[in-house]
């Protein structure tokens, strides 16, 4: 016989230990000594000791790359496409009414889930990338039916999000950070993640709504 299944946590109780779990986790971080400015050496590739940090670790968290003007703007535009996209799956209108953007691209822009759901854990999807299914917290019962759980082409809906991906210091990782140590070609794909950090993320909104 299978061992009873526990009811789902609410949101609140959720967010609480999440909010444990990350700042345990910022704790260790600031330990390993993996974040801080981005420093490019004299050859214009990023600092000898941020990639060598990197290769040990498999990442690195840059602080106060991208500015406080354009993490609001950033904020602000994501925010707006999230409430102009579609209010169910193959709706031309959004959750108030008015005509969804993206209607117009030639892919769907907005992959959508229930609140709270985790839809590809514990899955065969995407070659069984996410093995493991993640806790799925109870909705509240004001939650909508469906919200965003993926954003395609969010150059064409966010101009901002186009001139975050010119930003000259990330460029400056993207085609100046290699080549790795004992490795002949740079930045190799699925080594690890370096990270831009500005603030902490926002909570999970009252609709249920996570990062």
């Amino acid at each position: 016989m299978s061992p009873p299944t526990a009811p789902a946590p609410t949101r609140a109780d959720h967010a609480a230990t999440m909010d444990v779990y990350a700042r345990e986790r910022e704790t260790h971080v600031a330990e390993l000594g993996v974040r801080g400015p981005l420093e490019l050496g004299p050859d214009g590739r990023l600092h000898p000791d941020i990639l060598a940090t990197y290769s040990e670790h498999g990442f690195y968290v840059f602080e106060n790359v991208v500015g406080d003007d354009e993490v609001l703007e950033l904020r602000a535009a994501v925010e707006d496409v999230i409430e102009r996209a579609p209010a169910s799956p193959g709706s031309q209108l959004d959750a108030q009414g008015r005509p969804a953007i993206g209607r117009d691209h030639s892919v769907e822009p907005f992959l959508l889930t229930t609140p709270l759901s985790d839809p590809w854990g514990g899955t065969n999807l995407l070659a069984g990338r996410h093995p493991t299914k993640m806790t799925q917290p109870e909705a509240e019962s004001t939650a909508p039916e469906y919200i965003v759980h993926l954003i395609f082409g969010m150059c064409m809906l966010m101009p901002s999000a186009l001139r975050l991906y010119g930003h000259p210091g990330l460029l400056a990782v993207a085609w100046r950070c290699g080549p790795w140590p004992g490795q002949s070609r740079p930045c190799p794909s699925g080594r690890g993640s370096i990270r831009q950090s500005h603030a902490p993320r926002s909570p999970a909104s009252p609709s249920g709504r996570r990062a």
